[in-house]
C-alpha cells in the first residue's frame, strides 16, 4: 500500500530521493514551478490526449534512453492523466520500477493519484487498457491548488464530495455547506485531509476493484459515456457531477440524494443542459458482467453506497428516460 503523506514540496530536494530517475510533469508546471524540477524532467501535455499509446511508449522510450534499471525511480508531477500514462510506463518499463507521485490537481489528490490504477484510453473507449501498480509514496500538497484554474478546482470538488457521499454523510454534508457558502479555502482543506486517506482505506480493502472499491465508480457509468461521445472535451469533473445526478433518478436513491446531488451540480455549473437525444451503449463498459447485464454503484442516502446489478437495456432506456426529466 502506498503511503500518503502530506507534505509541502518547496524543491526537487524534498521529494527526489534516488539518483537514478526520471520526472514526469505537466508542462503547465514548468514556469509555475521551476525550483522543484531537476534536469532529468520530461514534460508532457496534460489532458485525455496523454492517454494514449503514443504518449505512454515515449516515457518508456525516455527512460531507455536515460539507461534506467529496475533500481531507479520515476517521480510524476501532475494531475490524473498525468499520473495515469506515467505510472502505467512505471508498470512495465522492466516489469515494473518504483515509483512516486506529486498530484498537483485537486482531482488528482482526492481520487487519481490513490490507489494505483494506471490506465490510457484505447478504440475510444475510457481506461480500458492498463494496469494495476500503486506508487510507493503519494506527497499531497494542497499549496498546488492555489494555482489551480476555476474548472480544474471543480473537478475536484465532485471527486472529493462524491467520495463522501458514498461512506460517510457527516462529512458529505459538511462539504455540501462549504460549497454552498462559497468557503472554497476551507473545502479544499477539508477533502485534501479527508480523501486521499479515505480513498487509500478503502483500496487496502479491495485493490483489485472486485467489491468495495467498485463503489468509487459511482457516477462514472454516465460519465465516462459522455466523456467519449463528446471527444473528451467536456471535463471529467463535470461529466461525474452530471453523472451522479443522472443515476440518481433510476430510482435507487431517496429524494434528498437526488436533491442534494442536483443543486451540488448547478451551484458547479449551473442549470443542466443536456441533449435528450442521446442513444446510451455502455456494450463497453468494464463494470458490464456479460452482454446483458451491467452493475452500478449507486448512493442509497447520503452516506451510504451500494452496487445494483440491472439489465443493461434497461439501464440504456431508462437513463433517456431521465433525460427527458432534466
Amino acid at each position: 500500500m502506498e503511503k500518503i503523506i502530506l507534505k509541502s514540496i518547496k524543491n526537487q530536494y524534498d521529494y527526489i530521493d534516488s539518483e537514478e530517475y526520471l520526472v514526469v510533469a505537466d508542462e503547465k508546471l514548468k514556469d509555475l514551478y521551476p525550483e522543484i524540477f531537476p534536469e532529468n524532467t520530461m514534460f508532457i501535455e496534460a489532458g485525455e490526449c496523454a492517454k494514449t499509446k503514443e504518449v505512454l511508449f515515449s516515457i518508456v522510450e525516455r527512460m531507455h534512453d536515460l539507461s534506467l534499471t529496475r533500481n531507479s525511480t520515476l517521480y510524476i508531477v501532475g494531475g490524473g492523466t498525468i499520473s495515469d500514462v506515467a505510472s502505467f510506463a512505471a508498470g512495465i518499463y522492466m516489469r515494473g520500477i518504483r515509483h512516486i507521485i506529486l498530484p498537483t490537481t485537486l482531482l488528482s489528490m482526492t481520487d487519481a493519484a490513490i490507489g494505483g490504477k494506471c490506465a490510457i484510453n484505447f478504440m475510444n473507449a475510457k481506461n480500458n487498457v492498463g494496469i494495476f501498480k500503486e506508487p510507493e509514496i503519494v506527497y499531497i500538497d494542497s499549496n498546488f491548488t492555489k494555482t489551480l484554474e476555476e474548472e480544474d478546482l471543480k473537478d475536484g470538488f465532485v471527486e472529493g464530495f462524491k467520495l463522501a457521499t458514498l461512506f460517510d454523510r457527516e462529512v458529505a454534508m459538511e462539504m455540501f455547506e462549504l460549497l454552498k457558502a462559497d468557503e472554497k479555502d476551507k473545502l479544499i482543506e477539508k477533502m485534501t485531509e479527508y480523501a486521499p486517506l479515505k480513498k487509500a482505506q478503502i483500496v487496502e480493502m479491495d485493490f483489485k476493484d472486485k467489491g468495495i472499491r467498485n463503489l468509487l465508480n459511482v457516477g462514472h457509468t454516465v460519465a465516462h459515456f459522455l466523456e467519449g461521445q463528446s471527444g473528451y472535451k467536456i471535463s471529467h469533473g463535470k461529466a461525474v457531477a452530471i453523472g451522479l445526478f443522472m443515476e440518481s433518478m433510476l430510482g435507487y436513491s431517496d429524494e434528498e440524494t437526488i436533491r442534494i446531488f442536483r443543486k451540488f451540480y448547478e451551484i458547479l455549473y449551473g442549470k443542466p443542459e443536456i441533449q435528450t437525444d442521446i442513444e446510451f451503449d455502455f456494450s463497453a463498459d468494464k463494470k458490464a458482467v456479460n452482454k446483458e447485464f451491467i452493475d452500478i454503484p449507486v448512493v442509497e442516502a447520503i452516506g451510504k453506497g451500494k452496487i445494483v446489478r440491472v439489465k443493461r437495456a434497461w439501464l440504456e432506456e431508462s437513463l433517456k428516460k431521465v433525460l427527458m426529466k432534466i
